[in-house]
């Protein structure tokens, strides 16, 4: 876990709200970081001193491009790691933004996805918009393609891209359709981002499954990514001039709570220090991240990691598993007479 980069410093004179402003900003690079530049420096050109353009690297005679995906549950801060790198690679390309030119092309798949609401969103990314639901799928598509060139995009990053993975036929077509992107002469590197479902590309489709690679995001819980939240939470405090919490096994909590996803413990840290500088207190307390987690969770006392002992016993994210409904001894007796 790494503070050193992307770190906003609050002025000390800055109202409460800016400080939680500020550090809902904030971005703490992890070990997923360098992973996932590694994976696109198996889809995006280097140069001699090693750092990656944003030109994909070509392969075959055809010159197809490849992607990746990077899988994760809700809430362990995909969108913002992906979102960062590329934020990075683009700045330091030095690459043309504005005036009809994008480089990486954004997109969150609309939900429920259909091919053509999808080309449509695309179609808007781009600046086209003289186009509507009533044409053909493939004319929609089509003008896709030839946008992605007129714009320059080398890059295209789908998020919330589990949106696809609809009923098999649905998913086979779209599949076949992001292939088409990553062929021709206006053919982008793809990153697909979305929760662990997208993880079924690889089994539908061979052929679209090998031009990606995948990542999945690490959970965090070990004592040495506690210790970093432990660290973290420290520093937090201390932006928002607050003194630090003393309780040894709060990060552990707070790992345990939002069931190792980092980007809901980044937000459950700033939810307490909100918590906290609204009743004007001196120290960031465990108390502080109970009233926010019973806040933002709609947990019951007893499931509130922050509040009680056997802390390791509440049900991760707040909500307790669904009970399993068992068959009456009434129904068992009643299947042995028949």
């Amino acid at each position: 876990m790494n503070q050193s980069s992307h770190t906003i410093d609050a002025a000390p004179s800055a109202s409460p709200s800016a400080v939680v402003q500020r550090l809902r900003r904030r971005y703490v690079a992890t070990d997923d970081d360098p992973e996932l530049r590694r994976h696109l420096g198996r889809i995006l050109i280097a140069r001699d001193d090693g750092a990656l353009t944003l030109d994909p690297i070509r392969h075959g005679d055809e010159g197809d491009t490849r992607g990746v995906m990077v899988m994760a549950p809700p809430g362990a801060g995909k969108t913002r790691l992906v979102g960062t790198a590329l934020d990075d690679l683009l700045k330091a390309s030095g690459a043309t933004v504005g005036e009809g030119r994008h480089p990486i092309l954004r997109v969150t798949v609309p939900a429920p996805a259909t091919l053509k609401s999808l080309g449509l969103e695309l179609l808007a990314a781009t600046g086209y918009g003289a186009m509507g639901v009533r044409q053909e799928r493939w004319h929609i598509w089509s003008t896709v393609r030839h946008r992605l060139g007129v714009v320059g995009a080398r890059v295209l990053w789908l998020d919330e891209a589990q949106h696809l993975m609809g009923r098999a036929t649905e998913v086979t077509q779209a599949l076949d359709t992001l292939k088409t992107l990553m062929q021709g002469p206006n053919a982008v590197a793809v990153i697909l981002s979305g929760v662990p479902a997208l993880a079924r590309v690889f089994t539908i489709d061979e052929q679209v499954g090998r031009r990606f690679s995948h990542m999945t995001l690490t959970e965090g819980r070990s004592p040495k990514v506690a210790r970093g939240v432990g660290m973290m939470i420290a520093r937090f405090a201390e932006e928002a001039g607050l003194g630090a919490p003393t309780e040894r096994d709060l990060a552990a909590r707070l790992l345990h709570g939002v069931d190792g996803r980092f980007g809901l413990c980044m937000e459950t840290v700033v939810d307490a220090i909100a918590q906290a500088l609204s009743v004007k207190a001196g120290t960031l307390e465990r108390q502080h991240f109970a009233e926010a987690w019973g806040l933002g969770r709609g947990c019951a006392p007893g499931d509130n990691v922050f509040l009680v002992d056997a802390w390791a016993g509440t049900p991760p994210l707040g909500v307790p598993p669904a009970p399993v409904e068992e068959e009456t001894a009434t129904k068992r007796r009643g299947r042995g007479r028949r």
